[in-house]
């Protein structure tokens, strides 16, 4: 058995609309990845194969703030983080920066978080604000905080998403060669998923229990 992570890349994402205005402002939203993860019964292992590698070419581009050792923010500790993390997690952003176009930098404040529940937590990631944006091709809609600053064509936030990885898993690999040992969870993977997140890819499921409010 191996675990795997499934990631999920839309390539068309990012759409253009005329007359857009910021309306108000919602509170941070985060969507968190828990263990174990999905066992999967198919090895794949296969690096991504850069569109633009030939010219170099980024559509989109990252300003990553990797959290010093000590950061807290009231429920969040980090401590430093190691090299190769670093280096996996600029790889991670590199492949959304190979499939999306945007003239907007996307701000990360990354977190390599000591304090999540022991056994529970691969990562999470979440815009930090969400817009509502008025237009004459859509009614008010909630945007994060990236794909409204691309609508937009401007700067809302200087950090759009907050990114955070559990520190305590032992078993991290951290190689961009896409090949984990079977107990190991891939670095790069979880970094991708969880810039998903980031960039506004949620899921969520409402259950009515019968009891009036819902």
């Amino acid at each position: 058995m191996k675990y795997f992570i499934l990631l999920f890349l839309l390539i068309i994402f990012y759409i253009n609309a005329p007359a857009q205005r910021v309306l108000d402002n919602a509170l941070e939203v985060k969507e968190a990845c828990v263990l174990p993860g999905i066992i999967g019964y198919e090895e794949v292992s296969r690096p991504y194969t850069f569109k633009r590698k030939k010219d170099n070419t980024r559509t989109l581009s990252f300003n990553i703030n990797y959290l010093p050792f000590g950061f807290y923010d009231g429920s969040t500790w980090c401590a430093d983080w190691p090299e190769e993390a670093k280096t996996a997690f600029n790889y991670a952003a590199s492949i959304w920066s190979d499939v999306l176009d945007s003239d907007q930098e996307i701000g990360i404040n990354a977190c390599w978080r000591t304090n999540f529940p022991p056994g529970t937590i691969l990562g999470a990631a979440g815009t930090i604000e969400s817009f509502v944006l008025v237009s004459s091709s859509y009614p008010p809609t909630y945007f994060p905080s990236a794909l409204a600053e691309h609508i937009l064509g401007s700067q809302l936030n200087s950090i759009d998403m907050f990114a955070e990885f559990n520190a305590s898993l032992p078993n991290w690999h951290f190689p961009t060669d896409a090949s984990p040992a079977t107990s190991d969870y891939d670095f790069v993977t979880v970094v991708l998923h969880e810039l998903g997140h980031g960039l506004g890819f949620f899921g969520y499921r409402a259950i009515d229990d019968g009891i009036f409010p819902p």
